[in-house]
C-alpha cells in the first residue's frame, strides 16, 4: 500500500522470537522507527519486493526477472530484480537491488549501484530495503535519479507462512496468500525515482516519470491542418528585394547564334 511521507502511519514496534536483534545508530533522515519485525531470508524479501513492484508500478510478475546481466565488457552482474518497459518507441531497462539488513543503507551501496547501472547500461535503478537510508545516500540518489524504497511486511501478515526456499517458490506462495488479503506489505517512498501519476495511483506509460517523455509525439493544434479559412486576414506578401514593376519579357533568340 502506497503511503505518502507526510501521512505515514508508524511502523510496528512489536518484537518477535525471530526479530532482528540489533539496529543501527545511524540517524534516519525521515525519523522512521527501526525495523523490529520478523526476519526474512533473502529469497523471501526478494519475493516481497517483486510483489511490491508488480502492484505499485503495474509490471506483470512474469516480466520481473532475477538473474545475471552482462555488460558490453563481458562482465556478469547478479541482479536481484530487473524488467523492461516500453513507451511506444524505445525499450528501457530497469533494475532493483533488494537488501534485507540490520543497518541503514549507506553511501557505498548507492555508489556500487551506480557502477552497476552504468556497466549494464540500465536506464533506471532502484534500492529497496527494510531499514532506511543515511543522509549521504539519499543526497547521492537524488542527484542521480536513483529510487529509494522501504518495504516491510504488513503488521498483520504472518511471514511464517512463506517457505524458506528458492525465490520462485516463495513468490508463488506469496501470490496465493496475497490473493486473500487486502495488502501484505507496507511501502514508504524515500525518493521517487520512478514517479507515479499524481493523484492516480497508477504507473506511468514510460519507465521514468509522469512528465512528458522526450520521445512522445508533439501535440499539434487541429487548426494547423484544418481546411477552414483562417480568422487572420490574408495579405499578399511582397519581396522588397525584387521590384514589383511588371517585367517586360525578353525576345527569344535562336540557340547557338552569337550576335554582335
Amino acid at each position: 500500500m502506497l503511503t505518502p511521507m507526510d501521512q505515514e502511519p508508524p511502523f510496528s514496534n512489536r518484537t518477535s522470537t525471530s526479530s532482528v536483534a540489533s539496529h543501527s545508530a545511524t540517524p534516519n533522515p525521515f525519523n522512521l522507527p527501526p525495523y523490529t519485525g520478523p526476519a526474512l531470508t533473502p529469497w523471501q524479501y526478494e519475493a516481497f519486493c517483486r510483489h511490491v513492484l508488480s502492484r505499485e508500478y503495474r509490471v506483470p510478475l512474469r516480466d520481473i526477472k532475477t538473474g545475471y546481466l552482462e555488460s558490453p565488457s563481458k562482465t556478469r552482474h547478479q541482479i536481484d530484480l530487473y524488467w523492461t518497459r516500453h513507451d511506444g518507441v524505445c525499450n528501457f531497462l530497469c533494475f532493483a537491488n533488494a537488501k534485507f539488513l540490520k543497518d541503514n543503507i549507506h553511501l557505498t551501496e548507492v555508489v556500487t549501484l551506480l557502477g552497476v547501472q552504468r556497466d549494464i547500461r540500465a536506464h533506471k535503478a532502484m534500492l529497496i530495503t527494510n531499514t532506511g537510508y543515511s543522509q549521504n545516500a539519499v543526497c547521492l540518489a537524488q542527484e542521480n535519479g536513483i529510487a529509494l524504497l522501504i518495504v516491510r511486511p504488513a503488521l498483520d501478515f504472518d511471514v511464517t507462512l512463506l517457505p524458506k526456499s528458492a525465490a520462485p517458490v516463495v513468490a508463488q506462495a506469496l501470490e496465493k496468500i496475497a490473493a486473500g488479503l487486502p495488502c501484505v506489505y507496507h511501502l514508504n517512498i524515500v525518493h521517487r525515482g520512478f514517479a507515479l501519476r499524481p493523484g492516480s495511483g497508477q504507473a506511468p506509460d514510460s519507465a521514468f516519470s509522469a512528465r512528458p517523455s522526450a520521445f512522445s509525439r508533439p501535440t499539434v493544434p487541429q487548426s494547423a491542418f484544418s481546411n477552414q479559412p483562417s480568422a487572420i486576414p490574408t495579405r499578399r506578401l511582397s519581396n522588397k528585394m525584387i521590384s514589383s514593376a511588371p517585367q517586360t519579357p525578353r525576345a527569344s533568340r535562336p540557340f547557338g547564334i552569337r550576335r554582335k
